[in-house]
Order: C-alpha cells, then structure tokens, then sequence
C-alpha cells in the first residue's frame, strides 16, 4: 500500500514522493514498536492465565506473527533503500528504522515462543537425570512427545526463523540437562552407575537427534551442533578411574564427591549392624524351627557383610547381588580372606538380572531376603521395584524377610526457618516493602525431598501442630507392588498456626515381632539425645507442603502421603474444606515459577536472611548517590533491585542464565519497578559501553553468588568479572565488596570423621580390604583438596583460633602472577584434629562484614556457629591428631592461588 501511494504521490512531484515515503516508514516504525509491546503484554497476560481458553492458540498467534514479519521484511528493505537513496543528506531527524523494529519484533516473539516451549517442558524437566530417569529412561519419551509437538509448528515458520528456532530449542534443551547435572540431582553409587548414567545421556541424545530435523536443509549448517555436548558430557562421566569410591555426582563436579554415599560411613554404623545382625540370626533361626535349608539372597551385598552374618548365623547357602564390578570383587576378595567363600557366592549382576535355576546364577530360590537398599527418603534408591522383581521371581512365597516391615512417620509443623528455604519471604527496605512475585508465592516448588541432617535442627525453630502420625508401612517379606499409592492419616491439630512443613523419617522392624528395630529419628526424639547414633548415609527428611494454609487447634486434618516406585510427597486437607466426591490423590509438586529450579534450598535460605540482607543494604546505603550508575554481578541477586529502592540513577545488572533473568523480572514487575533496572543476559567479557547506554559505572557490586560455586573460593569469580568489566568503571568506582579473605581453623569433628576413618572389622568381619580401597580412592591427587560441606549439619570443635590466611583486592584486578601464603596456627585446645574447616569472608566496607562461613564468635569450649546458606571447605588429615592443647604443636599451611586456573591450592602437616 505503501509503495502504491509513493506512486501516486511521485505524479505529482518526487518530494511529495519524498515524504509520503518518509512518513509512511516512521509510521511503520512506530507500529512495529507497538506490536511489540504488545507482544510483551500478551506474554504477560499468557504467564497469568495460561489455562485460558483465549491462550490455547498463544503459540499459534506468536509463530503466524514471525511469519508475517518475515513477509513484511522483504517489502519494507526495499522500500528502506529506496528512501535512503531518495533522501540522503535531506532528512531533519533521525532517519526511520522500521527495520530494526522489525527485528525487535521477532526477536521478543522468538523469546516467547522459547517461553512457551521451555513451560511445555516443565512438568518433565525434574525427572532429568534422577534416578526413574536412569532405571526406566523417564521422562526422555514425554520430552520427546514435547519437542515433536514444538517442532511440527516450527516448520510451518518461514526461513530463517525457522532454523533459528529449531537451534534455540536444541540450545535450551542442553542447558537443562547441565543444570540437571550441576543440582546434583543423581549421586551414582558406582562406575557401574557411572557408566550407566552415560549410557542413558548417549541414548537420549540419539532420541533427540531422531526428533529434531537436519538443520542444513536451508544452506546453513550451525557452528555448534549443541546436542554434540551430550556425549561429550557422557564420556567425560566415563573418564574416571573405576576404582573411586567417593563416587561423584557428574564429570561437572567430578572433583567433590558426593560423600553422603561413601561405604565407610555404613561400615561405621554399629546400631545398623547391629540390628541387622540380631535380625539375620532371628531369620535363619526361624526356618531352620521349620526343618528346611537356609538359602539367603543377599540383594545390594556392599562388602558382603551381611552375608557373612547370614552364614555366620547358619544359613546353608548364600547368593549375593552386587552390580557395582569394583564393590564385587572387593566383596569376593572379603568372603575368601574370611572364609566364607564355600558357602557365599558373589553375582555381580542387577538384581532384576538374575537368573534361577539349572545353569542360572542361583540353583533355587532363597528362603531368607536380606536387602539394604534404603535412602532417606526409605525407597528413593529403588527399593519398591527390587522387592517387587524378587518375590516374582527370586524367593519363595512365604519367606523370611530383613529388615521385616519398614514404616514412615511424619509431623506436621510451623517454621520460620525451614519455610524460608521453600518461599521467598517479602523484604522491608528503607521503609517500603518489597514482595516477591504472585507466580513465587503460589507454586508448589520443587518436587524433591529436602535431605538433611535434622538432629542439628532445635526443636526450639518449629513448633508441632499436630501428633507424629504413622503414614504407612511396607511388609518386605510379602508381595508388594512399585505402582502409585497414596495413604492418609487423621488428626485433630493440637495447636494453632501455619500449616508450612512435614518432617519425616521411618524405621526398620528387622523381625516380625518388632523386638529388633533401627530407627532414623532425629536425636531430640530420644530421652537421652546423646544417645542417638549418628548416619549420614540414612538422615531425616524435610517435605515443603504445596501451600502455606492457617490451622486452628482443635480442628480435623487429614494428612497425605502419596508415593510412585522411587519418591514421596506430602499434601494437608482441613475435614472442614474436604469434598466427599474429590477421590483424586494430590498430584506431585512441580515448579511453575522456575525460582525453584533455578535457586537451591539454601539459596533462598540466604535470600530471605533479614541479618544478611540489613548488611548489604547498610552497605549500599553508604556508598550511593543520586548520580550513582550501578552494576550488579551475581546470579538471580536482589541486590540491583535494593538499589534501585536506595535511589540510584541507573542500575544495569548482569545474569548468567534466561531463567535467573526472568525470576528477577518477575520480582520487578510484581513491585511496579520494571523500569528501574535493565537486566543484561551477557558475559562480562562481551559487556560494552552501547549495552550500558554509554554510562560508566560508579558502583560495582555482587554478593558474590554463583549457581556453579560449589567450594567457597570459587566465588571469587567475582574477582574475574570485576577484571572483565575495567574499562567501563569510572575512576574511583566503588567496588562492593571491596575484599575478600580466606579463613582457615583447625577442628575436631563429632561424627564427620567417620566418613574418612578405616574400619578394620565391623561385627568381628575383617573388612581392611575395603579400607585399603578408600584409601586408594583417598591417593589421587584430586581428592586430597578440600571437599565442601554443610558444617552447620556436622557439629566441630575449634582446636586453633580461626585465622585469615589469604587476603583478595577487588579494587584491584586479578593479578598476573600466583599469590602464596604460609603459616601455621598453634593448637590452644585438648583434642583429636580431625582437619582442616575453610571458608571466605566478604568485606562489603571497611566496617562491614558478611561471613559465608563463621557466624559468630568460637565460644570457650570451641564450639562454632556455621552458615546454613553455604557449604564450607573441609580438608581432612590422612590419620588425626591428639592435641594437648599447650601451644607446642602446630597446623602449618601453605595456599597458592593461580590466577590463570582461579583455584586455590593447599597443603597442611602437623608440627610439633
């Protein structure tokens, strides 16, 4: 229409042509910035109501909305070129770009079409890399079902957006499975595991390629094909030496082992070997009462100790499962030095594997089923679908089984603390309120268990709203089924409150009677607390309920739990709000918001600390100014948004990822401050002085927090952005935090040391082989650094004074050069120094301090107050050390931080 009416107008005179053109172009300039804008709104309005009728076609509208931007690209560049052949040198003003608002355009509808895809696959996104994910390869096929739906419409979108949206949807798919990874969602047990997880990562990978179309097709092929980093990722799974113990999460965090799952913590567990070892002798007693032969299966064998005690209590002949090869032959080398390998035989085999009968694994089907394949969450290792293949096909009908029956317990409370690693809770800043965002507040979360060590939980940061209520139990020594259930338990609330949080653990009856049982409960369940035996591969377990809910004393709740085959989740009811005709059980929890996704239990911990958050804003409060222009360098941070409320100019910040982004975003619209920070999704290496708007940043801060942090100095990341980021600082910026210090204290610890302690015989078995191959695993260079951990979880005595051992200028760039420090610090106190805590201290000013670490002053005794919000560094001795306490023996250290690496490394001896 538009060059019609230049041809009209070019009858009359080429500068009524001029300008019918010009103006024609401006107005579509114009339009075009108003559909986008619009386009934001209808995302918006989407996010809201996404279940409303006018949205089901939302993904339609946005892909039929790029298609005719591209249409309308072709006419407008011509007229474009047109105009500037006509027009140069003549224009008044800013020539027209409809152009580049015609990409702008695309560019938001492109993003929303990612929204859209990246909210289809949410439902599914949790079950990545757990462990349904590596037994059945769920939810690998739904994803798929996801992608096919997404790509079909995709195809119908003209080129070149077509590719590209094919291209973000691999890209983003990819992220998904490294942030799967970096959660730390799947701790594999073994190499086996290991292998097997990437296996699984290659078979996916191959699913998806089938989905996705050849991207050449259009004469371009990408750079990087992002799917090729799945195998990458798989063979780097692969690559450790099969002979680690401390078996490690993914090849991400291949350097700290997750060690909740080390043997040598089962081995030192006297209360678990003792109860089973009364409940075998119980077992085998049982049927030889009834004439027959004792033939045991040993599911999930370890070092093959409960099958010596089986043979130890008289069983005629044991089979013991064991999948994991290493663990199989170290079992097989412990059954012969003790004697037993007559009468036990090793199959290293997946139980569901296993073969009965003539030239089978096992000659007949057992008698006794004797099994430890339990977590914390009682079946989340797969216990339920084990049981279920065994008693098919492996043991007899009627057998004896150990443990018997195991039951789960929970309690319904009110905590502030533990409610606030579930919400975000609002803030008061300089008297205004800041709320986070209805999305936040009104999802279920995250649908996995919250796994911790409860006994360091005071009684005293909840208060019980109702009895402990027995939810179910499961009979091992019968048929059982690993489909869905769903169980409910009655009660009158025995006080008024917030309805937040279930705390949960069970017990093991390990003989029918239940004269024999192990119990998980936390220590301040027991008369006597220091009674209690202490675990760390069994803990306690923490289930944030869908919805904070008021309960009044006096009125009737019913309590459900609801399993699958390999995790729990809780759900509350009033019998005041109960329909009779609702008979649907509570589906399972599922982030909707993606903060739950994106921020860790701790994180919003540290997010919702009123003393940590008083300290930031003190120290913002100092340093800004009206003409103050910030930059924010932290993932998924509140600190560009509180100062913003402080009343700084501008305030740019920079986030790691689209979802942090979007959390942020969501936190400024719901507060009506949408404009008052520019949220950048760039690296600090490509950050340039267009993407600041030309302004110089007079204030750079950060907290520091980092997702992909898992030792305490790895924020100093912080560091590097800071060097990035040196030519866009005014002179005399203001860095925040100015500094940073690495701390370092000698301790004694309660329990933690068990973990790396050698067991020597356990029950009267010689288990110094398994000894010798912790310490192998315990020999490579890699594993002789620090490890993180909760130190709040695992109580510890000071035995040296807490000391700054390394000191890091943030007003200065990152050297060129390694930084050194070398010391040592004197034992002042009796004890056995088990090694070394470490942790960083941020000075945000000169008088202002926030410890990731130490959180308040050592008392006399040496006991230490820790973060909840962060782990700290533990370095533990090869063998401890008796200190007495006199001053005369020494820890000498020795750090070098090299710049070029950004990791710090540590040596330490004792001297006396």
């Amino acid at each position: 229409m538009l060059e019609e009416n230049a041809r009209v107008a070019l009858m009359i005179g080429e500068s009524l042509r001029d300008q019918t053109v010009q103006m024609g172009l401006y107005e579509m300039e114009n339009l075009l910035n108003r559909f986008r804008e619009a386009l934001v709104e209808f995302g918006k309005e989407h996010r809201r109501e996404p279940s409303n009728n006018q949205n089901k076609f939302h993904l339609h509208y946005l892909l039929a909305s790029i298609s005719n931007c591209i249409i309308l690209k072709k006419s407008t560049e011509n007229l474009q070129q047109q105009q500037s052949c006509w027009s140069a040198g003549q224009l008044s003003r800013t020539p027209p770009n409809p152009l580049a608002a015609l990409d702008r355009a695309v560019r938001r509808a492109c993003h929303l079409v990612m929204d859209q895809f990246l909210l289809d696959l949410q439902p599914f996104l949790p079950g990545l890399l757990t462990r349904p994910w590596l037994v059945q390869g769920h939810p690998t096929p739904k994803l798929c079902n996801v992608l096919e739906h997404h790509l079909e419409l995709y195809g119908r979108v003209r080129p070149p957006c077509r590719q590209r949206l094919q291209e973000e949807a691999q890209w983003l798919l990819v992220v998904e499975y490294v942030r799967a990874l970096m959660q730390k969602r799947l701790v594999c047990r073994s190499t086996e595991e290991r292998r097997q997880l990437a296996q699984q990562m290659v078979q996916d990978d191959q699913l998806f390629r089938e989905v996705f179309p050849s991207l050449d097709s259009e004469g371009s092929v990408p750079e990087v094909n992002p799917l090729a980093l799945l195998p990458i990722l798989a063979d780097f799974i692969r690559l450790k030496d099969p002979g680690m113990l401390t078996l490690e999460v993914s090849g991400l965090a291949a350097k700290y082992p997750d060690i909740r799952s080390c043997y040598a913590d089962m081995l030192h567990d006297r209360d678990r070997n003792e109860k089973y070892y009364r409940g075998i002798w119980a077992a085998v007693a049982r049927v030889k009462a009834r004439g027959e032969k004792v033939i045991v299966l040993d599911i999930g064998t370890g070092t093959g100790l409960l099958s010596m005690m089986a043979v130890t209590a008289g069983a005629d002949f044991c089979y013991a499962v064991e999948v994991f090869k290493p663990m199989a032959e170290a079992a097989q080398c412990i059954v012969e030095k003790n004697g037993f390998s007559d009468k036990i035989k090793i199959i290293n085999k997946h139980s569901t594997d296993v073969t009965v009968g003539p030239g089978g694994d096992m000659q007949m089907k057992a008698n006794v089923l004797i099994t430890e394949l339990f977590d914390t969450e009682l079946i989340g290792e797969g216990a339920l679908p084990s049981y279920e293949h065994a008693h098919q096909n492996l043991v007899q009908e009627g057998c004896e089984a150990v443990p018997h029956r195991a039951t789960v317990y929970a309690q319904l409370v009110e905590s502030e603390l533990l409610w606030s690693w579930a919400q975000l809770q609002p803030v008061e800043i300089e008297g205004a309120r800041l709320l986070p965002p209805p999305a936040v507040g009104h999802c279920a979360g995250a649908h996995s268990v919250c796994d911790i060590q409860l006994s360091q939980v005071s009684p005293d940061s909840f208060a019980p709203l109702g009895p402990l209520c027995t939810m179910f139990s499961v009979d091992f020594s019968k048929q059982l089924s690993s489909a869905f259930q769903s169980h409910s338990s009655q009660f009158v609330a025995q006080s008024s409150g917030r309805a937040q949080v279930v705390l949960s653990w069970w017990d093991l009856d390990m003989d029918p009677s239940g004269n024999i049982v192990c119990t998980v409960a936390p220590s301040w369940t027991y008369p006597q607390p220091e009674m209690a035996p202490w675990r760390d591969h069994w803990m306690q377990s923490v289930y944030f309920l869908p919805m904070e809910s008021r309960v009044t004393a006096g009125e009737e709740l019913s309590l459900t739990v609801c399993h699958d085959d390999y995790s729990l989740w809780y759900s509350l009811q009033s019998h005041s709000q109960k329909d009779p005709q609702t008979k649907a059980p509570p589906s399972r929890p599922c982030c909707t918001c993606q903060a739950h996704l994106v921020w860790t239990r701790p994180r919003f911990g540290e997010l919702n600390d009123r003393r940590r958050t008083e300290s930031y804003v003190s120290a913002l409060r100092s340093v800004l100014r009206e003409d103050t222009v910030c930059l924010s360098v932290s993932d998924g941070s509140l600190l560009p948004v509180f100062a913003h409320m402080l009343g700084a100019k501008k305030v740019f910040s920079l986030e790691s990822s689209r979802m942090s982004k979007e959390i942020i975003e969501q936190v400024l619209e719901a507060n009506s401050m949408k404009e008052g920070v520019e949220l950048l999704e760039i690296r600090p290496d490509q950050l340039n002085s267009n993407d600041l708007g030309g302004e110089q940043i007079s204030v750079l801060m950060g907290e520091p927090y980092f997702s992909t942090s898992l030792l305490p100095w790895h924020s100093l990341f912080f560091w590097y952005c800071r060097t990035a980021v040196a030519g866009l600082l005014r002179p005399g910026t203001t860095i925040l935090p100015c500094s940073a210090t690495l701390h370092m204290m000698a301790v004694e610890f309660q329990d933690l040391w068990r973990i790396r302690a050698p067991c020597g015989t356990c029950e009267g078995f010689d288990v110094a082989l398994m000894d010798e191959m912790v310490q192998r695993s315990l020999d490579f260079r890699e594993c002789r650094e620090a490890e993180p951990h909760p130190l709040w979880e695992y109580p510890c005595r000071a035995l040296t004074q807490p000391t700054a051992v390394m000191a890091f200028d943030f007003t200065q760039c990152v050297p060129q050069h390694p930084v050194s420090s070398q010391g040592s610090l004197p034992f002042i106190r009796i004890g056995r120094c088990h090694g070394v805590a470490l942790w960083m201290e941020y000075h945000l000013t000169n008088d202002i301090t926030v410890s990731a670490g130490l959180t308040g002053p050592v008392s006399e005794q040496g006991d230490c107050e820790w973060s909840r919000h962060r782990k700290q560094g533990v370095y533990f001795f090869r063998s401890p050390w008796e200190s007495s306490g006199d001053g005369r023996a020494a820890v000498s250290y020795s750090f070098n931080f090299e710049p070029s690496l950004g990791d710090i490394k540590m040596d330490f001896s004792i001297r006396s």
